[in-house]
C-alpha cells in the first residue's frame, strides 16, 4: 500500500503498492466481514471520529501508522485515493458535496496485542481505511478497466543505473521463501528516496508524479535502492535549472516513459452518504 506522511506542497511519503486483501489478524483487531481473504474479514478501526472542516483552504495532511489514521482538511476523494491506492483522476461518479467538502479524522486501533500490530500488512491498513469509508460514508464502489492513453516505463539504452538491493533475494530462515521487501518510498519536494523497491512500485509512484498511468515494461525483476531528484516542469525554463522528471529518470536511473495504449483501471462510485461526526 501506499502509506502516506503527506502535506500538500511538502509530501514525506512512505508508500507500497497493493490490492486489498482479506485478512486474519488474530485477537486484539476488531474485524468486519466485507473482504474475502483467509479469514474472509477485514480489519477496522476500534474508533472514528469525523468532522467537518471549514477552513476554506487547500493544506492537506494525512498521517497513517498501524494504529493511528489521522487526516486534516481531505476531501472524499483524497480518502479514496489513499484507501484504493487509485489516483485521483481515476476515481468517477462523485459530484456536488462529494468532491467539495473536507473533513478531519481521527481513526484508532485501540485494543491490539503487540503481536498482532507486528502482523499487520499495508494491505490491511488499506482495508482498514476502505472499511472506515463504507461504514461511515457508506460508500460502495466497483472497478471498471479501459483502454486508454499511458506510459510505459521502459529501460534506456544504456541500460538501468540503480543499485540492487543487499537483500534482494533473501529467504526467510523459517519458511524458506524469499522474503517480503519491506520496501519504503520517501518523497521530499522534488526529490524521491526508495529502499528495496520493485518496478512495478516505482511505475504507481511515477503514474501520480506524471498524472497518467504508467505502466511497467522494464521487464527488471529485482528490489532495487535509488535516488531520484528533478525539477518541476514549470521551472525547468530557468537557466540554472535542472533535469525535468522525465529527464532525470533517464539520466539518474537508466530508465524512460514512451507514451502508450493500455488498460486503465477506474474506480466508480456507485452510493455515498454524508458522514454523521461520530
Amino acid at each position: 500500500m501506499w502509506r502516506l506522511w503527506m502535506r500538500r506542497n511538502v509530501c514525506v511519503g512512505v508508500m507500497a503498492v497493493a490490492s486489498l486483501l482479506g485478512s486474519g489478524l488474530g485477537s486484539g483487531l476488531a474485524q468486519t466481514a466485507g473482504v474475502t481473504g483467509a479469514a474472509g474479514a477485514k480489519p477496522m478501526f476500534d474508533a472514528v471520529v469525523i468532522k467537518p472542516n471549514h477552513s476554506g483552504t487547500n493544506n492537506t495532511g494525512v498521517d497513517w501508522d498501524k494504529t493511528t489514521f489521522k487526516a486534516e482538511n481531505v476531501t472524499l476523494k483524497i480518502l479514496m485515493a489513499h484507501a484504493y491506492a487509485i489516483r485521483e483522476g481515476l476515481i468517477v461518479g462523485l459530484t456536488g458535496w462529494q468532491l467539495s467538502d473536507r473533513f478531519d479524522i481521527n481513526a484508532k486501533v485501540v485494543e491490539a496485542s503487540p503481536d498482532a500490530l507486528k502482523r499487520l500488512t499495508d494491505e490491511q491498513n488499506m482495508a482498514m481505511l476502505a472499511g472506515m469509508l463504507e461504514d461511515r460514508f457508506a460508500l460502495k464502489v466497483h472497478r471498471e478497466t479501459k483502454t486508454a492513453a499511458v506510459y510505459e516505463l521502459v529501460v534506456a539504452k544504456d541500460g538501468p543505473k540503480m543499485t540492487v538491493n543487499p537483500k534482494e533475494g533473501e529467504l526467510d530462515a523459517e519458511t524458506g521463501i524469499r522474503r517480503a521487501p519491506p520496501s519504503s518510498m520517501s518523497s521530499s519536494g522534488n526529490e524521491l528516496k526508495a529502499t528495496d523497491v520493485s518496478m512495478a512500485s516505482l511505475a504507481v509512484y511515477l503514474s501520480k508524479q506524471l498524472g497518467r498511468t504508467v505502466i511497467d515494461k522494464t521487464g527488471l525483476t529485482a528490489f532495487y535502492d535509488l535516488k531520484l531528484k528533478w525539477t518541476p516542469e514549470q521551472a525547468a525554463s530557468a537557466e540554472d535549472a535542472g533535469p525535468t522528471l522525465v529527464t532525470a529518470l533517464q539520466e539518474q536511473l537508466g530508465l524512460k516513459v514512451q507514451a502508450g495504449k493500455g488498460p486503465v483501471e477506474t474506480l466508480v462510485v456507485d452510493h455515498v452518504e454524508e458522514p454523521s461526526e461520530n
